[in-house]
């Protein structure tokens, strides 16, 4: 038996660290698929038995899974091209990550773990970079910094790569923590004294820097602003619910004028007054794209792999779009709305558990690891491996188990 307990463990760390390398590095989309293999390996080199005690919830992951096949058929009955076939969308491929999670059977306490180291490292490498970049430093003698774009429409110096999708859990957590009420704090998130509200204070600025300064992106502040207005309502529903006002809404009403003032006296004020507007230069290619893209809609949808004939965005891919929901339709037809309401599942389900005060840490997080939603709206991320593997945690952590 304890030869058996320490091969358990030391499985359940490599699956960890591997999952660890998706989501908290910035290695780009290859490698991720590598390590995806690498985990697929892993269960078939240490399970012995499949664990099929499954419940509602876990169909969830599966409707994205049949969604990815119904695109793949409809892409070759299509006649679309097989490499294109095969490259786009292919992220979808790694909701089996949940299926392993399940198999593997990792407390989720460690998945949640998980997601704040995570994000702890991309914003570690983020502000690396960004010292890098400001120093004119080559960042390419680490490979897990990676490649990151360095320019903003709006006008800002900034730092910007897919992976910085996994700042939003730790900063849902860390906002959570600061903004909740006495008894909360000691409830949920177990800070009890002044050291430890100092130290949340400093990690929920830290972030708030990192998604709304260093990324300087439209998306991730739409993503700051979902948190931001979303965790105070359902931290404090119940309070409003019977008419008392925490104390706590109050500073948050004052740190909330503080941000503002903070993106005015930094000129960054622009990137919320650019997030739709039609003059911006990079929402003017999104508008082209708009336009192609609704002219090519159909029922059915055209299968992964469709282009559209006489437009690309891309010449080495023209078969994707920054316009991921309207790419969405376009590839998936009518069964991309499937798609939209599996996510609204999924956050109302943890915005509930919050407001009903179940698992609320893992809520959040899960909340958090669902925000690649909203930069998704304008970049094409929604099926990026390191988005689908954030999707995977958020549904493992608002999983119920059956008693």
């Amino acid at each position: 038996m304890k030869g058996r307990t320490n091969s358990g463990i030391k499985t359940e760390t490599i699956f960890l660290f591997l999952c660890f390398i998706i989501v908290g590095t910035n290695i780009g989309s290859g490698p991720c698929y590598g390590l995806f293999g690498l985990l697929v390996l892993l269960f078939f080199l240490v399970q012995r038995r499949f664990y099929l005690r499954t419940i509602a919830w876990d169909f969830i992951a599966f409707g994205f899974i049949l969604l990815w096949a119904y695109g793949l058929i409809l892409g070759f009955l299509s006649g679309n091209k097989l490499s294109y076939i095969v490259a786009n969308n292919a992220g979808m491929v790694l909701y089996f990550v949940y299926y392993l999670l399940l198999q593997f059977r990792i407390p989720k306490e460690k998945i949640y773990k998980l997601a704040i180291y995570a994000g702890v490292s991309i914003g570690c490498i983020t502000v690396l970079l960004f010292i890098f970049s400001f120093t004119n430093i080559p960042a390419n003698f680490l490979f897990f910094l990676g490649e990151f774009t360095g320019g903003s429409s709006t006008g800002q110096r900034r730092i910007y790569f897919v992976s910085q999708i996994s700042l939003f859990p730790a900063l849902a957590l860390y906002m959570s923590a600061f903004i909740a009420s006495r008894y909360q704090k000691l409830e949920y998130f177990d800070v009890r004294n002044l050291k430890q509200n100092i130290r949340v204070f400093f990690a929920f600025m830290f972030f708030t820097m990192c998604v709304m300064f260093f990324t300087a992106s439209k998306g991730f502040m739409l993503g700051y602003l979902f948190i931001l207005f979303t965790l105070p309502f359902a931290l404090f529903f119940r309070g409003f619910y019977h008419g008392y006002i925490n104390k706590k809404i109050i500073f948050f009403l004052v740190l909330l004028v503080i941000l503002v003032v903070l993106l005015l006296s930094f000129g960054y004020f622009n990137i919320i007054t650019a997030t739709f507007d039609n003059k911006d230069e990079a929402n003017i290619r999104r508008y082209e794209q708009l336009f192609y893209l609704l002219q090519d809609l159909t029922i059915w949808g055209k299968g992964l792999g469709a282009v559209i004939p006489g437009y690309s965005r891309n010449l080495d891919k023209p078969y994707g779009f920054e316009l991921s929901y309207l790419s969405l339709i376009h590839k998936f037809g009518i069964f991309g709305i499937v798609a939209v309401l599996l996510y609204l599942v999924i956050i109302f389900k943890a915005i509930a558990n919050v407001i009903i005060g179940y698992n609320v840490r893992y809520a959040i997080t899960a909340i958090g690891c669902m925000c690649y939603l909203l930069p998704s709206i304008g970049n094409p991320l929604l099926f990026a491996p390191q988005a689908v593997v954030l999707n995977c945690l958020a549904l493992y952590l608002l999983r119920k188990e059956k008693s």
